[in-house]
């Protein structure tokens, strides 16, 4: 069952991997709302990677696969349970363990993110879209909470970018 599991993970994680990375990183930026142009660039990529009406499709199916892909890589870490980072194997051990070590630092909190943005897609407007805009974006929350958030926004970026530079070097053997 769990090279199943692994295999949909690496599969399903790949296509996804860049949209996550991005709405990620525009995440950690829009935690803080800003009204110039660095706020308005930053939530069009959020929101639709730039691709209007067909982009917004594609994060929102993006978001949805997160939740997969934070559920199966909890259970595939915890398995081995670890959180060190390893400096002395070289880049592909670095990517390896940041990959495991964020994911499970920051599970809650990014299950959190993308639980409440697919909520929040597909309820009416009413006050529990709201509520769900409210869990997904933190704009209403103290410093210290928009601060996890913003970590936890990164922690997208952060496992986006690794799960494609190790699915990279296991399938077309890039070398560091």
């Amino acid at each position: 069952m769990r090279a199943l599991i692994l295999t949909l993970h690496r599969w399903i994680g790949l296509p996804a991997s860049v949209i996550l990375a991005i709405t990620g990183g525009t995440g950690v930026l829009l935690v803080w709302p800003m009204a110039n142009v660095v706020g308005r660039i930053a939530g069009r990529l959020h929101e639709t990677i730039g691709l209007g009406r067909a982009g917004a499709l594609v994060v929102t199916a993006a978001t949805g696969v997160a939740v997969l892909l934070e559920l199966s890589g909890l259970y595939l870490w915890w398995k081995r349970k670890a959180l060190a980072i390893h400096r002395r194997g070289g880049w592909q051990r670095i990517m390896f363990d940041l990959h495991h070590a964020a994911g499970a630092v920051g599970f809650v909190i990014m299950l959190l993110i993308a639980s409440a943005a697919i909520t929040a897609r597909f309820l009416p407007v009413g006050p529990m879209r709201r509520a769900a805009n409210e869990l997904h974006t933190g704009h209403d929350f103290s410093t210290p909470i928009k601060v996890v958030y913003a970590l936890g926004s990164l922690g997208f970026a952060v496992q986006g970018t690794t799960g494609v530079l190790m699915w990279l070097r296991r399938t077309v053997g890039v070398k560091g």
